[in-house]
């Protein structure tokens, strides 16, 4: 998770295949980047994630992490009332060259 490209954590999700297509499932804080009781930010900066990097292995390379997609949360507000968040994807080539 990252705050305009300053790392703050890291986390773990699955994916899974539904007849909508493929459902990233992960814990809410790591996404809302806040304390689930109290709604403190989590870290030490004070900064929430606007954006997520998701690395998944390397076919025939287990253990070997490529960035295959970036989630930008769009909607706060959604996420913070612990509905769906609606986020954007793009690829993480697009991101690096500022896109």
């Amino acid at each position: 998770m990252q705050f305009d490209g300053q790392a703050l954590s890291t986390g773990t999700a699955f994916v899974v295949s539904t007849p909508k297509g493929p459902y990233l499932i992960t814990n809410r804080h790591n996404v809302t980047g806040r304390n689930q009781e109290t709604d403190a930010p989590l870290s030490k900066t004070g900064g929430v994630p606007n954006l997520i990097v998701i690395f998944h292995n390397q076919k025939g390379l287990l253990g070997r992490w490529v960035p295959r997609l970036v989630l930008g949360i769009l909607d706060r507000a959604t996420v913070m009332n612990r509905s769906v968040a609606r986020c954007f994807e793009t690829s993480p080539r697009a991101i690096a060259s500022g896109r």
